[in-house]
């Protein structure tokens, strides 16, 4: 029996390792035979113009003398914008002219790997475009988003914002783009004040007249839960709330809340518990003065720094608390007693009266 074991480890390591040489071998042959060295655009600060490109579902290609492809993040994980095999045989047919592409003369780039995620979304695609007024905003739109697969959420942000999906180029064709206006690159690590105030007060703006954002009538005080997650939830939330409800904490799940009430409830949040999550991305609608405490996992490869950033640039009060790791999906449990110090160190344990 343990030999067997010994055995099927071996062979996995085996198999794991010679998966790792063929996909060198791979990659290697695409670069010599087709050039594909996934050169990396910095964007700084301004928009950049790349001219003739290709664009092929969600794959980005260029004509130049090294290479097809491009990557306009630095992220070695999103080299050639989700270049999948099938793409780069279309790409193929497209230069031998065995296929359609339809011509098209500016699109402006506004694509993120994670586009389905609320953080992804909101921060790292329609914030600074919505913010960035220098651009030609009649021009289409590359999202990589399907206009009949968006989310509720996306919808809404895109009312608020009077973006109309007729601009957003269809993924299942092929184009021939002669200037791609490629957005400065706005990571969660170079958050801009500026950009970050626009979009809040143009979204605060359309809300003025949401019945949901009006009306809402939630606790001040709130622990968010992750309830109806995979991961990172708080294990021992039931017990957490116990505790906190005396001073006036109400448990939230975001899910259940549309985009009106998300923002209404943080904007008028005085304290916010909450796991590290995509629904921290609300923090954006915050008053300066609120206090946010992340339970965060202490040894998790979890070194992003998003929402304390964030809250430096936004001037709300930061404080990390960090809990056990109690599985490999990044749930964990918090110490009460460690919220309870740092609600008495900011004044905050008296209860409060709605």
């Amino acid at each position: 029996m343990i030999l067997d074991q010994i055995l099927m480890a071996f062979l996995k390591r085996l198999v794991k390792r010679k998966w790792i040489q063929i996909k060198k071998t791979v990659r290697r042959f695409l670069i010599n035979q087709y050039g594909m060295d996934a050169k990396i655009i910095k964007n700084g600060n301004e928009k950049i113009l790349v001219k003739d490109v290709i664009l092929i579902g969600t794959a980005l290609f260029k004509f130049q003398p090294k290479g097809l492809v491009l990557n306009f993040y630095g992220h070695p994980s999103w080299a050639a914008t989700d270049l999948k095999i099938r793409y780069f045989l279309r790409y193929l047919l497209v230069k031998l002219r065995l296929s359609r592409v339809s011509k098209i003369k500016t699109v402006n780039f506004l694509y993120h790997p994670f586009k389905g995620n609320y953080f992804h979304f909101v921060v790292q695609q329609i914030l600074y475009f919505a913010a960035f007024e220098r651009l030609n905003l009649s021009a289409p739109i590359f999202t990589g988003l399907n206009k009949s697969g968006l989310k509720p959420w996306q919808k809404r942000y895109l009312e608020l914002l009077e973006i109309d999906t007729f601009q957003f180029l269809e993924v299942s064709t092929n184009y021939r783009i002669q200037e791609l206006v490629v957005l400065p690159e706005m990571p969660a690590l170079r958050y801009n004040k500026q950009l970050l105030n626009s979009f809040r007060n143009r979204i605060l703006k359309s809300l003025a007249c949401s019945q949901d954002f009006r009306k809402s009538d939630f606790s001040k005080r709130v622990l968010i839960s992750r309830a109806d997650a995979t991961n990172r939830q708080i294990k021992n939330e039931h017990e957490l709330l116990n505790f906190l409800e005396p001073f006036g904490f109400e448990k939230i799940v975001l899910s259940q809340l549309n985009v009106d009430q998300q923002v209404a409830l943080f904007h008028k949040a005085e304290v916010i518990i909450a796991p590290h999550g995509a629904g921290n991305t609300n923090l954006l609608y915050c008053q300066p003065w609120v206090h946010f405490i992340e339970l965060r996992l202490n040894q998790s490869g979890q070194a992003d720094d998003y929402y304390e950033k964030m809250t430096e640039i936004l001037e709300l009060k930061y404080t990390p608390l960090f809990c056990k790791k109690v599985d490999d999906q990044g749930n964990m449990t918090s110490d009460a007693s460690l919220i309870l110090n740092e609600l008495r160190k900011n004044d905050l344990i008296k209860p409060i009266v709605r």
